[in-house]
């Protein structure tokens, strides 16, 4: 919903520059009338009880979920369907003893919740048993600030920590065993793999950098070479190849 208004603002910005200063008054009516569209087909609804941290919608033409976490741990789903029905589909749980701050719906299935948060624990949640299944990882000195997964089969995972690591972790296995590589100085804000050929990932991080890397050359020996890399004037929130050609 929020990201409707945010990509209809986007296109109208950037039809803004095409116009002329003659233009202005029907440029002004334009927008007027696209954000009085846009509002008109949003529906709010208090998932969870404090400030939103994180958000994940489910994918497919199954039900369509809403999961939510917010500042003190807790996990909000919406069962968006279930207010054809009368019900509100608000189903709220204690995910975390701290924030939950990034959560991804698995690429195999909507039933299934992964979350990361700052009691370092990277967990999944099933939600049609409404239980938390497995605890994947359980490392209180890296912190998990953010993740995803290498490709549709949801095998693999990465995880960004806020020390500047990433783990790499087996997702359908529950042992402890994972890789862990120092890939920048301070926080891991996103983690994307290329869609075509997801031996590719890229990381954005708080030390203003975006690097590329190749999976199968990382190495615990010596110190880490991105493929390639970018510097921004400030902190990189988030980097993201294009979902359909990677670019």
């Amino acid at each position: 919903m929020c990201l409707r208004i945010l990509a209809s603002n986007q296109q109208v910005a950037e039809l803004g520059k095409e116009y002329s200063s003659d233009a202005a008054e029907p440029l002004e009516s334009f927008i007027k009338s696209t954000h009085q569209t846009v509002l008109k087909g949003c529906i709010s609804q208090k998932v969870v009880r404090k400030r939103i941290l994180t958000m994940a919608m489910s994918s497919g033409s199954n039900e369509k979920l809403i999961g939510v976490g917010d500042i003190h741990g807790s996990l909000g789903i919406w069962n968006f369907d279930q207010r054809k029905t009368g019900g509100s589909g608000i189903y709220q749980f204690s995910a975390n003893y701290v924030s939950v701050r990034c959560l991804h719906f698995s690429p195999k299935s909507n039933q299934q919740l992964y979350m990361g948060g700052y009691d370092g624990r990277f967990q999944v949640a099933n939600l049609e048993q409404l239980v938390f299944e497995t605890c994947l990882i359980d490392n209180e000195s890296r912190l998990i600030a953010c993740f995803n997964f290498q490709d549709a089969c949801g095998n693999m995972v990465i995880c960004g920590t806020t020390d500047g690591d990433i783990i790499m972790k087996d997702a359908r296995s529950s042992k402890a065993n994972a890789d862990v590589y120092d890939v920048h100085d301070r926080v891991v804000k996103s983690v994307s793999f290329h869609p075509l050929k997801p031996q590719y990932f890229a990381t954005a991080g708080n030390d203003t950098h975006i690097k590329v890397w190749d999976a199968r050359k990382l190495s615990q020996n010596g110190k880490l070479k991105p493929i390639t890399f970018a510097s921004h004037a400030k902190t990189v929130n988030s980097a993201f190849f294009f979902t359909i050609e990677g670019k």
